[in-house]
């Protein structure tokens, strides 16, 4: 194949004469413009088509190398070549009235939107000679750079920084990309697929490869380095893809050393192939369900910062997927050193990159940036990254969820809402509800009704969530009559009643309007009537049924099918406690609730998995003494579950008791006047590692104050002090009621006294030589800072003298 070629172009040169024809021999016809193959091994049909240069060439043309062959990547440029040889327009030029014809019509079209006008040769030339490059691959960037660009015309300084970055790279045209696409998209494709790959569209390594392969699995840093470093960029080039897909499919751990070791310098591989070995790594080795155990995750970050490090990416054109790797994946510092990078050096991020980095960044805290990044894809001019554009309203209503409310010279206003306002944004209903939420959590009520009013006056329809923020900020005002008027307006709207969260928040407004704090002569059956009520509306009664907490006289108005909430069921069961006092009812409830758990029961067993139960069911029998041993009974079930898995096989999280209910424990022994059965549940929570809260020490304090034990209400009280906690009026209340205050009084200056002893107490002698030691170190040090003054004075003295 080659000597054909070789033989065509030496023919072009110097013409062959008629009488050499032979198989396989390109010849001419001295004077002639047309050469012809004299091959015994065409067909013969068709001699007009035969004798054709351009069906010749095409059928030489279409050999392929293998990729194992050493002439691959090297046949397909003379191809290239040898192809832009035989266009008409440049071997047979047209006459030159024509040929002056179509180059006005060609001036005219160019200067509009020709991109090669801002970019030409000669001026790629002289950036890569002034930056230490081969001015001689402008010929083979200039085309590249100039479809990249399309009908878009930068800056020339841009421009001339992407030229000198594809310079430094060891494949400035597009055909060692090519080869790298093909073979790079099989391997991707077989270990997404699970089967082999096609061999013959990957380069097997060669000689020189292996022995590069050779040195980098023995582990020779240094020998492999010092090979690499003596190679030419011909021999890098021909070899590091070879050396990189192989890795890629037999050592992904290996490829990491090998980027570290090549993937910098004056000539590198194109930040694509290695963002493509990157990228390959991530999703097969390296996601969150399949870590590679072999490497951790500070050095993959150390790894990816340095791989796709910022100052290699591409100017124009950058590609996503690589930066979004970046994005993901780099340390906090990095991603807005990286951000700030691209911005300083003027790199037009594409939508989904630009987007990423809004995501990280708020994700980081770090809102200011975010709006930046936001703010970039003003200059995309793409419908699908406008600012009203779904995705991009997206990421401003995740950048909102971190606005907060700020004094100004015109009043309170928002942080971020205004910035997001300035660049463009157009809130839609969504961003507008986590206005509403923003306004909510400060309690401003003003400020609330006034954004619901520009929803309404917008024509933004008030949907779920909407409501929801207003029942929430209703709920936190104790505002019962505004809780009214919004589950009216509620019911009229379609599918709002039936929503699961609105019903849910609707359920807990009753419980803490009706339920929690009702009056001692209130009719409990109706409360808890009413309560079913609004429970069977949507959900199903067969969960409560089996805690037995349905009372066989009752008949539900509606039969909902809903499964409930844990949420939903914790209310249910705390109003049954509070309505119904029976310390045996609530054992007996109890008692089933634990068979139900233990039975793997999938809806019981979610309310495992919290301690609301729990305390709910301390909390109603801790004033009883005959059910001590049951509170004692539900610490242990919560300390040691018997079942791990429910009917379903879902793993059930079991809760362990937290500090409240540790507390309500407490608390059950001390109202039960049990001081040295409150004493062994403070011992178990230290054992436990159980945190004391402000509320644990007060119900320490009460109990020692109500047994009238001065010396451990006076010790409990100190060490209350130590732990942080201050003194508050539920402290001080048990001491109103104490006998004899003053013997409380007197045991806290005892402890004063004491406390003030150990504080002051003389610390031992230094021995002659521990005293010498220190005089020693003292003049040394006093020396020192004397000879730096002298030093100084010394030369402020030389700079006034000259």
């Amino acid at each position: 194949m080659s000597q054909c070629l070789h033989n065509f172009v030496q023919a072009r040169l110097r013409g062959l004469s008629l009488t050499s024809h032979s198989p396989g021999r390109w010849v001419r016809n001295s004077g002639a413009h047309r050469a012809q193959c004299f091959s015994t091994q065409l067909p013969r049909a068709n001699e007009a088509e035969e004798n054709d240069l351009e069906a010749a060439m095409r059928t030489l043309l279409e050999v392929t190398v293998p990729p194992d062959s050493a002439l691959y990547g090297v046949v397909g440029r003379r191809q290239r070549k040898n192809a832009a040889l035989l266009q008409p327009s440049q071997y047979w030029p047209a006459p030159r009235r024509n040929n002056l014809r179509r180059k006005t019509v060609s001036s005219k079209v160019s200067s509009v939107k020709d991109p090669s006008q801002a970019v030409s040769k000669n001026s790629l030339r002289n950036a890569l000679y002034h930056n230490g490059a081969n001015p001689k691959l402008a010929h083979k960037i200039h085309p590249v750079l100039v479809s990249d660009l399309g009908e878009d015309a930068r800056k020339s300084k841009l421009i001339q920084a992407e030229a000198l970055r594809r310079a430094r790279s060891l494949y400035p045209r597009q055909l060692g990309m090519r080869q790298w696409k093909i073979a790079y998209k099989e391997l991707y494709k077989a270990k997404h697929y699970r089967r082999e790959p096609q061999r013959a569209l990957i380069p097997a390594l060669n000689g020189e490869s292996k022995r590069l392969l050779a040195k980098l699995q023995s582990d020779d840093v240094e020998s492999f380095e010092d090979a690499w470093l003596q190679m030419n960029r011909h021999a890098r080039a021909s070899v590091w893809q070879r050396l990189a897909l192989w890795l890629l499919e037999n050592d992904p751990v290996l490829l990491l050393s090998f980027l570290l070791m090549t993937a910098h310098g004056a000539d590198r591989p194109d930040f694509q192939l290695v963002g493509d070995c990157m990228l390959y790594v991530d999703r097969f080795f390296y996601s969150p369900w399949m870590k590679y155990d072999e490497v951790d995750l500070e050095t993959y970050q150390e790894v990816v910062e340095t791989c796709l490090d910022p100052d290699t990416w591409p100017v124009i054109c950058p590609p996503h997927r690589p930066l979004s790797l970046y994005v993901r994946k780099a340390r906090p510092d990095s991603v807005k050193s990286a951000f700030q990078t691209s911005q300083a050096k003027g790199i037009e991020l594409s939508g989904p990159t630009a987007l990423s980095f809004a995501w990280r960044l708020q994700e980081l805290g770090d809102t200011d940036m975010a709006i930046e990044a936001i703010a970039c894809l003003r200059r995309l001019d793409n419908p699908r990254f406008a600012m009203d554009a779904d995705g991009v309203l997206r990421h401003c209503c995740k950048i909102l969820t971190h606005d907060t409310i700020e004094d100004g010279p015109e009043g309170r206003n928002f942080k971020l809402l205004p910035r997001l306002l300035e660049i463009g944004v157009k809130p839609n209903r969504d961003m507008m509800n986590i206005v509403l939420a923003n306004a909510a959590k400060i309690s401003d009520s003003q400020l609330l009704n006034d954004i619901l009013k520009f929803m309404i006056d917008h024509d933004h329809r008030l949907d779920s969530h909407t409501y929801l923020v207003l029942l929430q900020d209703a709920i936190a005002r104790e505002d019962r009559g505004g809780v009214d008027i919004l589950v009216r307006e509620i019911g009229t709207v379609d599918h709002l009643d039936t929503n699961p969260y609105l019903a849910s928040k609707i359920f807990h407004s009753h419980y803490l309007f009706t339920v929690k704090d009702m009056d001692v002569e209130a009719d409990r059956s109706s409360i808890l009537h009413s309560t079913l009520d609004m429970y069977s509306r949507l959900y199903d009664l067969t969960p409560l049924r089996d805690l037995l907490i349905v009372p066989p006289s009752y008949q539900p108005s509606f039969q909902g099918r809903e499964k409930p909430s844990t949420v939903v069921l914790f209310i249910a069961l705390a109003t049954y406690l509070r309505c119904n006092p029976d310390v045996s009812k609530m054992q007996q409830i109890y008692a089933r609730y634990q068979e139900l758990i233990n039975q793997g029961d999938p809806i019981i067993c979610s309310m495992a998995e919290t301690d609301h139960a729990y305390n709910a069911f301390l909390s109603a029998m801790r004033h009883n003494r005959r059910a001590l041993r049951t509170c004692v009974q539900i610490v242990e079930d919560m300390l040691h579950p018997v079942v791990e898995k429910d009917r379903n096989g879902r793993t059930i999280d079991h809760v362990k008791p937290s500090t409240r209910t540790w507390t309500l424990l407490l608390s059950a022994f001390i109202y039960n006047r049990q001081i040295a059965g409150a004493e062994k549940i403070r011992d178990m929570m230290l054992k436990h590692d159980v945190e004391f809260s402000q509320v644990t020490w007060n119900t320490i304090v009460n109990g020692y104050a109500n047994a009238q034990d001065m010396p451990q209400t006076a010790a409990a009280i100190k060490d209350m002090e130590q732990a942080g906690f201050a003194i508050d009026s539920y402290t001080m209340k048990p001491l109103r009621y104490l006998r004899d205050p003053e013997a409380l009084w007197a045991a806290i200056d005892a402890l004063d006294r004491q406390y003030s002893t150990a504080n002051l107490a003389p610390e031992p002698e230094l021995t002659p030589e521990e005293e010498k030691e220190i005089r020693e170190s003292l003049v040394d040090r006093a020396l020192s800072k004397l000879a730096a003054k002298a030093k100084s004075k010394s030369r402020t003295k030389s700079k006034e003298g000259a």
